[in-house]
């Protein structure tokens, strides 16, 4: 049985802020001909990891009244890039009225960090200019997950209510020294005595979807997620079987999760080996992150955009196929075309 060709989004813009650029356009630019220079954290004197950051020099000023109520430094960076990233992306686009947001961030365990996440969205609108609709936004805190997470809630957003188009976001930042030795330790981040970590990065990506536009923009044709507690392992293979085939549409490329951890190694295997009726084992893999490095929250919505820039610009034919997943259960896919 074959699925239906119809979209159920299209992508009308994009904007984002990472360690290769201040601008989507640069950064995919940079990704493309590997551009790519990680920076030296060194955890002590014997010890250092790989990392990839946004220059310090770049990033916007926050108002000080954000540094009086005690953001944390890690939140206060994640609130700059992001705004940048919003900005980046409002460019493109004509907001005329306040539109919802549905915004992916890290999965935080501590509630004085889950508080600091309630405030992002309306700090965020006031940096921007008041264009986010806040009552109708959301966050998502899905970790590495809650790009395509926040994708899928505006997806559902657009097909319930009469609105132009909606707000996609995410933003991640590693760059936080104890974060940075936490993952050190843990064996987590890459280091010269772990090739099997991956380097930590950061940045925020912005997309404004709608139910129409150009035919020359990419469009969303599914996007699936799940969360099932018991064998985990087999919820790739399952949410791609769900997706394909669909008439008229061949896969062309594939962005697996991986990150740099081994783990994602042999789970993307397992699918590999039960999805192989339907999908060539031959298809053109891509992994920014061993580039770009891991943004965490950011990485999927990262990957999807780069993915719908490549097919917008001719540098990939035909559909291709992200998939992430967060460190717990939690597993997400998305077919652009």
């Amino acid at each position: 049985m074959t699925n239906q060709a119809t979209y159920q989004a299209k992508i009308i813009s994009c904007g984002a802020t990472t360690p290769l650029g201040e601008t989507a356009e640069i950064s995919f630019a940079k990704l493309q001909s590997s551009m790519v220079a990680p920076e030296r954290f060194m955890v002590d004197e014997d010890n250092s990891l790989l990392i990839n950051k946004i220059s310090d020099e770049i990033l916007i000023n926050l108002p000080e009244k954000i540094q009086e109520l005690g953001m944390h430094p890690k939140y206060q960076r994640m609130l700059k890039i992001a705004a940048m990233a919003f900005y980046d992306n409002a460019q493109k686009i004509r907001i005329e009225t306040p539109t919802p947001l549905f915004l992916g961030l890290p999965d935080e365990e501590s509630i004085a960090a889950k508080e600091e996440q309630a405030t992002l969205i309306p700090w965020l609108n006031k940096l921007t200019g008041n264009l986010i609709d806040t009552q109708q936004s959301k966050i998502l805190p899905f970790g590495r997950a809650s790009g395509l997470m926040a994708l899928h809630e505006g997806v559902n957003h657009l097909n319930q209510f009469d609105v132009p188009f909606v707000l996609v976001g995410a933003v991640d930042s590693y760059q936080d020294i104890r974060l940075l030795n936490y993952l050190y330790e843990e064996r987590i981040a890459y280091s010269p005595d772990n090739h099997d970590g991956m380097i930590p990065s950061e940045g925020a990506v912005f997309i404004a979807i709608s139910k129409q536009g150009p035919d020359s923009k990419p469009s969303v044709l599914d996007i699936q997620s799940s969360d099932k507690q018991e064998q985990p392992n087999d919820q790739f293979a399952e949410m791609i079987k769900q997706m394909l085939p669909i008439d008229g549409v061949e896969i062309n490329c594939l962005y697996p999760p991986f990150n740099g951890e081994d783990k994602w190694i042999f789970e993307w295997g397992q699918c590999m080996s039960e999805i192989r009726e339907i999908l060539a084992p031959e298809t053109p893999v891509q992994v920014p992150a061993f580039l770009i490095g891991d943004m965490g929250s950011a990485f999927s919505l990262f990957s999807l955009c780069y993915a719908a820039d490549s097919i917008e610009n001719g540098f990939t034919y035909g559909a291709t196929i992200i998939c992430t997943g967060s460190d717990g259960p939690l597993r997400s896919c998305a077919i652009v075309a």
